[in-house]
């Protein structure tokens, strides 16, 4: 298949090496200059494991080329992947400009000519968005109707930073969303471009695999809060979280899985804030309630809260963090907890240093380095290696685990406070 990738970020980068590496042809599209350089130097944008490798292997293989020219792109292809980003807030809920902005391109490219093409949506939107705003648009400026050589899916994407590339190959399903629910896919360039992705693939309509996606984050974000509030009951009744909830992720039957389901740091990164926001703001719009749902994010809130009010009433003025990012292999600071902890701390006037080897900052571009620059102004002073954070440290916060080797936790002399374990968020003197 001759494929166009709009969007080089964490999916579209992602979604464009994976696609070559399996003999497509791949254009990939994105208006940043800077990114669009660096990949075409074989630099990928994002920290993720393997993927600067497999991005080299599929360049030297002219299997994959990047560029800004989206017009050139879609002339030489026969189907899109649009993976652009689609950010959310409480008040406007979620921006989908980008996504329409790309719809235009690709419609304004097909009104003139007569080459049949197919369009996969995998930026995650709100339920209806397909339908009711894609669908039109696409239609209108094209010039043509779904069916009259023109398709349109959305086919949502169930990618976890650091593990991106193993995800996209053995996915627990692919999600084929259509204009006509399960009787709608009779398109090959589907069934060819997932060829060897080993994953069932299922048909639904455009509104239901919008929903799945949105559904499967939220259950996500509320399996950690869900947690995190039992942990917090249990040091009021004197109980060990770790044991009442090692035995209730026993129960495999009932309570579905153990992922996620252990008490610790409130949750971040780029997925389930976003889309927990989404479905409230989606409700509130219908005037339907949804109460846990709605108190998904007070609560993670009220749990980074808790957080920082031990820190803050501690006596200790240099706070070491270990840790920054939102998880392992990532370089992703978007909503991470661990930097809006960052920012309590220092407005209540503490003084925060940090070691956290997933960030290269000579390879920060964009929102990312934005954020960072925003909430430590001073962070070529303040990122520092393991012994500088020893040294410079009253106290030492562990935000996640694996960051600090359990063997040395014993050796640090500094009180602790290891967030990433079990009944361990009170400080202990190691």
């Amino acid at each position: 298949m001759k494929v166009a990738v709009f969007g080089l970020g964490y999916v579209g980068s992602v979604t464009a090496v994976c696609l070559a590496a399996d003999g497509h042809e791949v254009w990939g599209v994105d208006k940043d200059e800077t990114k669009v350089n660096r990949l075409g130097k074989g630099v990928a944008p994002i920290r993720e494991p393997g993927l600067d490798e497999a991005l080299r292997d599929v360049l030297s293989a002219q299997k994959l080329r990047v560029t800004r020219a989206s017009a050139a792109a879609i002339e030489a292809t026969d189907l899109a992947l649009v993976c652009v980003g689609t950010p959310t807030s409480s008040e406007r809920g979620t921006d989908t400009s980008f996504v329409l902005s790309v719809i235009e391109e690709i419609a304004t490219a097909l009104k003139k000519s007569t080459q049949p093409y197919a369009i996969l949506l995998r930026s995650t939107v709100p339920p209806g968005t397909t339908r009711d705003l894609v669908r039109p648009r696409l239609e209108e400026i094209s010039g043509r109707s779904l069916g009259e050589g023109l398709e349109l899916y959305f086919n949502p994407e169930f990618l976890r930073q650091g593990s991106a590339l193993a995800d996209f190959h053995e996915a627990p399903f692919t999600i084929i969303g259509t204009h006509a629910g399960r009787d709608g896919l009779e398109s090959e360039a589907i069934r060819k471009i997932y060829g060897k992705v080993d994953a069932p693939m299922l048909v639904v309509n455009y509104q239901e695999a919008e929903l799945l996606k949105l559904a499967c984050n939220a259950y996500h974000a509320l399996k950690i809060d869900f947690a995190n509030e039992i942990g917090a009951l249990a040091q009021h009744f004197n109980a060990d979280p770790t044991r009442v909830m090692s035995a209730f992720v026993l129960d495999t039957k009932l309570n579905v899985s153990s992922a996620y389901l252990r008490p610790g740091f409130a949750f971040g990164g780029s997925c389930l804030p976003k889309d927990v926001r989404s479905l409230n703001y989606i409700a509130s719009q219908l005037g339907i309630d949804l109460p846990v749902h709605g108190a998904i994010l007070p609560s993670n809130d009220g749990h980074l809260m808790r957080i920082a009010a031990q820190l803050i009433g501690t006596d200790y003025q240099t706070i070491g963090m270990a840790g920054l990012v939102f998880k392992p292999n990532t370089d992703d600071l978007r909503e991470s907890p661990a930097m809006r902890l960052v920012e309590k701390l220092l407005s209540a006037g503490k003084q925060i240093v940090v070691h956290e080897p997933e960030i290269n900052v000579e390879l920060l571009i964009g929102t990312n380095l934005q954020y960072l620059q925003e909430v430590l102004p001073n962070f070529a002073q303040s990122l520092v290696d393991w012994e500088t954070l020893r040294e410079r440290s009253d106290l030492l916060l562990i935000t996640r685990s694996g960051i600090v080797p359990d063997q040395d936790l014993g050796q640090i002399g500094l009180p602790v406070i290891n967030l990433s374990q079990l009944g361990s968020q009170k400080v202990q003197v190691q």
